[in-house]
């Protein structure tokens, strides 16, 4: 007979589950069940225990609240620019409360994006178009996502992704940055702040055209489009200040823009805002330009620095007539800074004679037709003050020129051989001041083709250098002005003397020359200035993925 001590005791919940309580009273089912546990050596907790546990359990628990209350973690929102801040610059303030789009833009094979923005907002749609489906096959959008700017596009073939990483949130700082985007197929290529990235082409051999008939939106995207877009692009409205919209090569006005209430509803507008301008600031896009050999590096790092004193906002375009390795890696880490290869085997031969200077009425032309208005000016200058006044000047006058003229004229620095091929008469000529080419402002319609009379000249050698001509030194003059012929003909310059006065009333130069004084200067001495600021390093390119990320060091 097997001893009942050793045998596993049953469970409670088994024994319940056997025990049934069926039509009797409660003092019979109560003392049945004490006697029923009784017999199999098991205890229940009585009920007012049980009841004791619970409501002291529920006492330290709101006692646990009281000392250490849940507070709901509270969203940081960024901070917003404030919409005074984007009108002295004479930009849009986003979002605004209609959509802003430019129905006339439609891009195929090529295309090039770049404006002016400033924001604290971490993401936000800047640009965006598409076809008219909104599909995701055919795309281009450039965004801010994670205080990341984003260059993405389909082409029909697979999607493509530039990214410029910042550190320190370097892009959303509130400060003003200045993003290029370009395509040329499936080639892209993106700069912030003068800093380039290079994506390789797709491995594919089909056309790559992004079919973007919708038009352009401008900081944001319908709401009804949202479920349409690509995984890459984010469906959130960018807040802050777009500056200076333009379009390969021509700069938006915002009147130009249309804004819709609804889906059906395209109304053109003069005031896009209660914030914003109509007139956008068109001095705030000109650059400025200069060309340098090895010769003039110490020159230009004090023209680098004082631009970006004086001048925050503009770009200074260099082109290289012939650096080394090391100084181009130094120029690009400059702040605004484009350091750009002038193609002389792309010219005539006399090109390659850097005394002829034929290359500076070629570089002025290709900026000039895309700005609107360019700064040009030596490496030795140094800028103390803003040009904007002078290029609003240059907008009045017939030429469309503002320059700095010499004492003498133009006969004494000018082969008549110059003169006599572009068909004028040399006595014409003894009287009118020569043209000072150290700084020179072009701006408007009628700046481009007194530059492309300059160009036409400078690219035929018997015109620019005609036989007899020599570029040595002058013969010593007179302390009087003499419109004889010294014997050294200055080239490039006298062709601009010439073909400006060969089709323009002279203007009153007295004021020029006061106006310029004031802003400039060719002395080390005057003025005392930094090193030139450095933005980030140079980027990384990986051709096997699909997104190029930019790592950038800290700023200097």
């Amino acid at each position: 007979m097997s001893d009942s001590r050793l045998s596993p005791r049953p469970r409670a919940n088994t024994l319940f589950s056997n025990f049934k309580l069926k039509n009797t009273n409660k003092v019979e089912s109560k003392n049945k069940i004490s006697a029923f546990l009784a017999n199999n050596n098991h205890s229940i907790a009585l009920p007012n225990r049980r009841k004791g546990i619970i409501l002291f359990s529920f006492l330290v628990i709101l006692f646990f609240i009281y000392v250490f209350p849940w507070k709901a973690p509270q969203r940081i929102r960024d901070p917003e620019i404030k919409p005074h801040e984007c009108i002295r610059a004479g930009s849009l303030v986003l979002p605004n409360k209609n959509r802003i789009r430019i129905t006339s833009w439609r891009s195929l094979y090529y295309s090039q994006h770049s404006f002016y923005f400033r924001t604290f907002s971490r993401n936000g749609v800047m640009l965006y178009e598409a076809d008219k489906t909104m599909q995701t096959k055919d795309f281009l959008a450039i965004q801010l996502r994670k205080r990341k700017i984003e260059f993405i596009f389909n082409a029909g073939q697979g999607t493509v992704l530039l990214t410029a990483a910042p550190g320190n949130g370097q892009w959303t700082d509130g400060q003003w940055h200045w993003i290029n985007a370009s395509r040329l197929g499936a080639i892209a290529e993106l700069s912030v702040d003068g800093i380039r990235l290079v994506k390789t082409q797709l491995n594919t051999h089909h056309v790559h055209a992004v079919d973007s008939t919708s038009g352009l939106y401008v900081g944001g995207i319908p709401k009804r489009f949202y479920s349409k877009l690509h995984r890459f692009v984010i469906a959130h409205d960018f807040r802050g200040c777009i500056a200076n919209i333009t379009l390969n090569g021509r700069k938006w006005d915002p009147s130009e823009f249309v804004y819709s209430k609804s889906s059906t509803t395209n109304t053109n507008i003069n005031n896009l805002s209660n914030h914003s301008s109509t007139n956008m600031d068109s001095t705030t896009l000109t650059p400025v330009v200069t060309a340098i050999d090895e010769s003039q590096v110490h020159r230009v790092d004090k023209l680098i620095a004082s631009v970006q004193k004086f001048l925050p906002l503009t770009e200074i375009i260099i082109y290289d007539l012939g650096l080394k390795a090391a100084t181009k890696a130094k120029i690009r880490t400059y702040c605004n800074v484009q350091l750009v290869d002038f193609p002389i085997s792309n010219y005539p031969r006399h090109f390659r004679n850097v005394k002829l200077e034929a290359w500076r009425s070629v570089i002025i032309k290709p900026n000039l037709q895309s700005y609107g208005s360019v700064i040009y000016v030596d490496p030795e200058v140094i800028v103390k003050r803003t040009f904007n006044k002078l290029i609003r000047e240059a907008n009045k006058t017939t030429s469309g020129l503002i320059c700095r003229t010499m004492f003498e004229p133009v006969t004494a620095f000018t082969h008549p051989g110059m003169i006599k091929a572009l068909d004028q008469s040399v006595k014409s000529y003894q009287l009118l001041p020569m043209i000072d080419t150290r700084i020179l402002i072009f701006s408007g319609n009628n700046a481009f083709k007194l530059v492309t009379e300059w160009v036409r000249c400078t690219a035929d050698i018997d015109c620019i250098l005609p036989t007899g001509a020599s570029l040595g030194s002058c013969l010593p003059r007179d302390i009087r002005p003499s419109p004889l012929y010294r014997g050294c003909h200055l080239a490039s310059r006298s062709a601009l003397s010439v073909v400006y006065y060969k089709t323009q009333i002279p203007q009153d130069a007295k004021n020029w020359n006061k106006m310029i004084k004031y802003a400039i200067s060719s002395s080390d001495d005057e003025i005392s200035l930094p090193a030139p600021k450095k933005c980030l390093a140079k980027a990384t390119l990986k051709p096997s993925g699909k997104q190029i990320t930019l790592d950038p060091s800290t700023p200097h």
